[in-house]
Parts: C-alpha cells; sequence; structure tokens
C-alpha cells in the first residue's frame, strides 16, 4: 500500500524565519512547559494551545509527533475533540496551518495527510516547520512500495509536491533530491518533470559552489549527492552560474504568470529576479507582496533592495552627506517598528544609530535584547560600546562584566569585552585622574595582549594606561 504503517522517527527541525502568522512566543511556552509531564493526548492538546499562540515554534514539533506515534500505537487514546476547538479559535491563517498539522498528527503515518500540513507550512512561510514536515513526509515515503502504476503515480505526485514546496523555500538540493524521487518512483516518461529536476539540480549545484576542479585527471570536488552529479553530467549545456539563474528566471516567470496571486510562486519570481540583477523589478513584487500578505519577511526583502539601490547611487560609504547612512536609519527603523522581535533586525538598526552617533537611542534600541540573563554577549558588547559613547562607565562596566562572566565564551568575544571595559576605565581615568582606574584598565588591556597582541588600538590603549600609573607614582614620590 502507499500509504505505509511504519512508525517514522521525527527529526530536529531547522530554526524557523520569522512567521507572518500572529504570535506571542510567551504564552505560548506556558503550555509546552506543561505538555512535557503530561499524558499524550492532554500534551497533544497543551501543544496544540501552544502552536495557537506561536504557530512558527519548530522546536516542539519532534516532541509533538513522538506524543501522535504514542496515541497511533495505543488504541486507549485518541486526539481529543478539543484540540479541533484550539484549532478553530485560533487567527485566520493559523487555523488553516493548525488544521492540516492536526490531521497529520491524528494519521502521523499516512503521506497525504503530511504532504497537506507540509504545503500549509510553505503556503505561510513557516519555514522551519515546513522543512520538519517534509522530512517527515519523505521519510514515510521512503517506507512505501507501490504494487501497481496507479501507486506509482500517486507516489511520484507526492514526491513532486515535495520537490515544488521545497522549492519555494529555496531549499534546491532538497528540491532536486525529491524530484530525482518522483522520477524514479513511475517508469512512466515526464518531460516537464525531468526538465524542471535539471534545472533544480544546477540551481543547488551552483549554489553551494561545488563545481570545483580537483587538478586530478579532470575530476571535479565535493560531488557528494546524485543532484548534483547530475548537474555536473548537464555541464556543457548548464556550463556556469548565469545560465542556471536564467533557466530558474524563466521558469519562475512562466509560472508567475500563470498564478501571480499565489505567494510562494510570486516570492520565487522575485527572487529570480534579484539574482538576475533585475533589483527594481524584484522591489515591486516584494512591496506588493507585503501589501497583500502582510508577511515580514517581504518587508525586509524590500528593505534590503531598496538598500542595495541605494548603495549604487550613494556610494557604499557615501562620505558627503551620509545619505545612505539616513536612509539606513528609515529603513531599519520602519522594520524594528513592525517587527519587533527580529533580533538580527533590531542589531543593525543598533549598529546604524552608533554610526551617526545617535548612542542613547542605539542603548535604548539594543536594551530590549539585553534584559535576559542569557542575552547573547554580542548584545551586551553592543550595547557596553554605546555606553562608553555615552560616558555611562559604571554601565559599561557591567555589560562588559556580563559577558566577561560567561563560561566557554569564544575568544573573539572575549578580547572585545576585556578591550571595551579597558576602554572605558580609561576614559573615566582620562577625566578624573582615578589611578584606581587606571590599574584595572591595564589588567583587561594585559588580558587582551595576551590573547592577541595586534588587537585594534590595544597598545594605545596600554601608552595611556601606562601614562596614568606613571603619573601616580610621581604624586606618591613628590607627597
Amino acid at each position: 500500500m502507499l500509504e505505509s504503517g511504519a512508525q517514522n522517527t521525527p527529526e530536529q527541525p531547522r530554526e524557523s524565519t520569522s512567521s507572518q502568522l500572529p504570535s506571542d512566543p510567551a504564552k505560548a511556552k506556558r503550555y509546552f512547559e506543561h505538555a512535557e509531564s503530561k499524558d499524550a493526548p492532554y500534551a497533544v492538546l497543551l501543544y496544540f494551545s501552544g502552536l495557537a499562540q506561536e504557530p512558527a515554534n519548530t522546536e516542539i514539533l519532534p516532541a509533538l509527533f513522538k506524543r501522535a506515534f504514542e496515541i497511533a500505537q495505543n488504541r486507549k487514546f485518541t486526539v481529543d475533540k478539543s484540540v479541533d476547538n484550539v484549532c478553530d479559535a485560533a487567527a485566520e491563517k493559523t487555523k488553516e496551518y493548525l488544521r492540516a498539522l492536526l490531521a497529520f498528527v491524528r494519521e502521523p503515518n499516512r503521506p497525504a495527510r503530511a504532504v497537506a500540513a507540509f504545503e500549509a507550512a510553505v503556503k505561510f512561510s513557516l519555514a522551519g516547520s515546513a522543512d520538519f514536515l517534509g522530512t517527515q513526509l519523505d521519510s514515510i515515503l521512503k517506507q512505501t512500495a507501490p504494487k501497481n502504476p496507479k501507486e506509482m503515480k500517486a507516489l511520484r505526485s507526492l514526491y513532486s509536491r515535495l520537490m515544488e514546496g521545497f522549492a519555494s523555500l529555496e531549499e534546491y538540493e532538497k528540491a532536486a533530491n525529491a524530484g530525482d524521487k518522483a522520477l524514479k518512483a513511475s517508469p512512466e516518461p515526464d518531460g516537464p518533470l525531468q526538465e524542471r529536476v535539471k534545472n533544480l539540480s544546477a540551481l543547488a549545484y551552483t549554489e553551494r559552489d561545488a563545481m570545483r576542479e580537483t587538478g586530478i585527471g579532470g575530476f571535479r570536488g565535493n560531488i557528494r549527492d546524485e543532484s548534483a552529479q547530475r548537474a555536473l553530467e548537464e555541464g556543457d549545456r548548464i556550463s556556469n552560474p548565469d545560465a542556471a539563474r536564467g533557466r530558474e528566471l524563466e521558469t519562475a516567470r512562466a509560472e508567475y504568470e500563470k498564478r501571480s496571486e499565489d505567494v510562494p510562486t510570486a516570492k520565487r519570481y522575485a527572487k529570480a529576479l534579484a539574482q538576475s540583477g533585475d533589483a527594481e523589478a524584484a522591489l515591486a513584487i516584494y512591496e506588493n507582496l507585503f501589501t497583500s500578505t502582510n508577511q515580514r519577511e517581504f518587508l525586509h526583502a524590500a528593505s534590503d533592495i531598496r538598500i542595495q539601490l541605494a548603495q549604487r547611487r550613494f556610494g557604499v560609504n557615501d562620505p558627503v552627506d551620509g545619505r545612505l547612512l539616513a536612509l539606513k536609519k528609515e529603513e531599519f527603523g520602519r522594520r524594528v517598528s513592525l517587527d519587533p522581535d527580529n533580533e538580527a533586525v533590531r542589531v543593525k538598526f543598533a549598529e546604524v544609530l552608533m554610526q551617526l552617533k545617535e548612542y542613547r537611542a542605539a542603548v535604548e534600541v539594543i536594551q530590549v535584547l539585553t534584559k535576559s540573563k542569557e542575552s547573547k554577549p554580542e548584545y551586551l558588547l553592543l550595547l557596553g560600546q554605546a555606553f562608553v559613547a555615552l560616558d555611562y562607565v559604571e554601565e559599561a562596566e557591567l555589560a562588559f562584566q556580563r559577558i566577561l562572566s560567561r563560561d566557554n565564551l569564544p575568544v573573539e568575544q572575549r578580547i572585545a569585552a576585556h578591550y571595551g571595559m579597558a576602554e572605558a576605565l580609561l576614559e573615566r581615568a582620562d577625566k578624573t585622574g582615578e589611578l584606581q582606574k587606571a590599574v584595572r584598565a591595564r589588567e583587561h588591556i594585559a588580558e587582551v595582549l595576551v590573547l592577541e597582541v595586534g588587537y585594534r588600538e590595544i597598545e594605545d590603549l596600554k601608552k595611556r594606561a601606562e601614562e596614568h600609573l606613571s603619573q601616580g607614582r610621581d604624586r606618591r614620590q613628590a607627597s
């Protein structure tokens, strides 16, 4: 039978990108934490209650499907109707995804349920969830053994849908591998599918930069899967990245002309346009996608292109009047206001504010990320640097000390924190003449010199510290 009853062990999903569906991680966390200690049916209810608050969460999916298999194997257990009520009460778009996911949880070995959940995740740009669900579907399909042409055709269709979903996520290697399996699932020829798989293989091959000469007998290196190998065999016809991009652009354009309202299709076409150098056309599509869907990934994609276009107009450094920095401030400010939980964008905004010497504003932007005890060292480093610029020495010391108190801190971050601490202490010593500040600064300078003797202006800091120490000795001798 096509729909095998074999169990599949859930794999750990990759981290999801920003999902565009309504999200409240704090509420979701309370449900997820309680789910771990409950029996399988009640745990499923709690997991879905949490997903209704944070649909993009991928970390709990392996645990959810572990419970799903427990229920499937135990006839005493069922997924309660109350889970349906949770799904129905969710926001409209979240509801569609959760319903598809629930159907898969109820029948965790059924391919049709798996592909529907996968496609729902793709539709709403839940990249991490789609990646996990696609892997689950692939695992189910690997165990199928079609017995007749009808089942072979059904298997090809499922693999083809998996292929297109991964292609929409720009996971070209996974898409090409799924396409390979679609071609092998049935002996019937399929010219368009074959052409599509060739194109995806070329894209996968190009994107990981695998076309390298080893210099031994003309063989090429880094060929680790059959999709890449097949792309090599196509090398005479698709011999460079531009050719692969051109083929993808034409395919994406043709699909877009047929289904311009389909979000994954439009997204794929915009990406192809951007890669081909037509930034203005890509920008128009991304802006339209954000307007029509309010999905934040399109907000960021459009903003990135506007910044790139500005760099072309003004120059990357823009030494005349700071027009590029002003535009970046406007762009990242808008992005933070519309996507306040996006840490990477918040950090970029703070860095732009630092470049503009708007240090207090930079502190306000970055402090949102440093309230937790588990704040990333790079966030605390940026906060400390802003405090140094504001001459808030004690506050800077606290920020750098929080970094240095961490276990297993990477060497680069340890150096940067010691350097920042020395800078802050010397700023205060310069202004107040406090010898103890210079003594402490010299200790941090020594830590930097031991780890990297040529780090930034460490020699200048060393000279400044030693001048203070020398003056202190002179004062003691004079007294």
